[in-house]
Formats: structure tokens, C-alpha cells, sequence
């Protein structure tokens, strides 16, 4: 169960107030997705995650936290259209605006998350192409993360899980498959080694659906 409260948050970009709804609580039932993706009833709550200020159009999780560079992000073209395009579902611009804010600001792991959120919305939409652009762009600010030292899972190992499911349901096999490979030369767990190989299957068959950590390791 879900349950939300509602807050004021001053922009700070603009310093203007807006009211949002909060999660208080949250819950999931069952398996996540390969690409980290919780379920029900957490899952539904995703235009929670996210707020836009009603002024100034500046997209965060908490509007009320200073990003650096953030006011020049939000006044530029790029990210005017982004808000805008109707290319994206409407929440999805959300996310992707709050890429390009944290991106700017050197937060590659959190502006990877953000884009990947992204992506859900679209896969929900069924902008299947929409989503594979926004996988695409969360591997290269995941790849900058690893670059410079700022994690983005809570261990290590299952960074490359992450990438290998980003690429392959962005049609990117073969590079899907050398991670893969290079990933099993690793020694993993067994855990990390059975959604390796259960990877592997899918991107031999090109598979791009999605498919959770339960099925990946044979528990359903």
C-alpha cells in the first residue's frame, strides 16, 4: 500500500512555492525487474517520484534541493523542448528534465536513474522506441558514473547486471553479450552467474521484452 501526504516545496531555481504529494509509505510485492523496476504497488506510484515547478518548469525529486547550474539548465532550448516534445510521454519529459539537470551537475548516476525511470513510463505507454532512447542515453551517463567513481546499485556486480539489461532491450546485442561474457570470466555468484546466463539466452534469441529477477533465476 501506498499511502501519500502533501508538501510544500520552494523552487530553487525560482524560490516559488508549490504544493506536491509525498509517499509516506510504500510497499512491493513479488520480484523486481532485471532492470531494477519494483513491483506493484510500489511500481504505480512513479508520478510521485518526480515533481515539475508550475513557474519555472524545473523538474526534481525535491525541488527544494539546490542542484548546481540547475537555473541555466532550465532556461535552455534543449531542455525547454525535452519538457515539451511530444515525442515522450508527459511524465517521461519529467525524468528526462531531471536528467539533464543532474547530468550538467556531474551526477551521472542519479541522471542514469532518472533516464531509466524514463523509460519505464514509456515502456508503460508502449512508446517502445522512446523507451530504447532513453535506455541508450542511461548507459552512457552509467558508463560516466563508473568513470568516475559514483555507484548506482548497491553492489558492484550488479552494475554490469544493470548495463547488460539496459543494452540488450536497447537492441544493442552484441556489445549486451560481450559484457556478458566478460562478466561470467568474472566468477560471479551463483545468483549473478544464473542471470548472466539467463541473459545470455535472451540476447542469442534477441529478445528486448523484460523479465524479472524470479524468472531470470528460475524461482517462477
Amino acid at each position: 500500500m501506498t499511502t501519500l501526504y502533501e508538501e510544500t516545496q520552494i523552487c530553487a531555481v525560482c524560490g516559488k512555492k508549490s504544493v506536491h504529494s509525498q509517499i509516506g509509505s510504500d510497499s512491493a510485492f513479488g520480484s523486481s525487474d532485471l532492470d531494477g523496476r519494483p513491483p506493484y504497488p510500489a511500481r504505480g506510484a512513479m508520478d510521485h517520484w518526480i515533481k515539475k515547478c508550475p513557474s519555472c518548469g524545473n523538474c526534481a525529486s525535491d525541488l527544494s534541493k539546490p542542484i548546481k547550474g540547475a537555473a541555466k539548465v532550465v532556461k535552455s532550448a534543449t531542455y525547454k523542448q525535452q519538457l515539451r516534445t511530444p515525442k515522450f510521454h508527459k511524465l517521461a519529459n519529467l525524468f528526462l528534465c531531471s536528467s539533464l539537470i543532474l547530468e550538467n551537475a556531474g551526477e551521472y548516476a542519479d541522471a542514469g536513474w532518472a533516464s531509466i525511470h524514463a523509460a519505464w513510463v514509456c515502456d508503460d505507454a508502449e512508446k517502445d522506441s522512446s523507451a530504447k532512447k532513453c535506455r541508450e542515453r542511461a548507459i552512457i551517463l552509467l558508463q560516466k558514473a563508473q568513470e568516475t567513481g559514483q555507484k548506482f546499485t548497491e553492489k558492484k556486480a550488479e552494475e554490469d547486471l544493470l548495463i547488460v539489461d539496459l543494452l540488450r532491450r536497447s537492441r544493442q546485442f552484441e556489445q549486451a553479450n560481450k559484457n556478458c561474457e566478460s562478466g561470467l570470466k568474472k566468477k560471479p555468484n551463483k545468483l549473478i552467474r544464473s542471470i548472466l546466463l539467463f541473459q545470455g539466452k535472451l540476447i542469442s534469441q534477441s529478445d528486448v521484452a523484460c523479465y524479472s529477477v524470479a524468472k531470470a533465476t528460475g524461482k517462477k
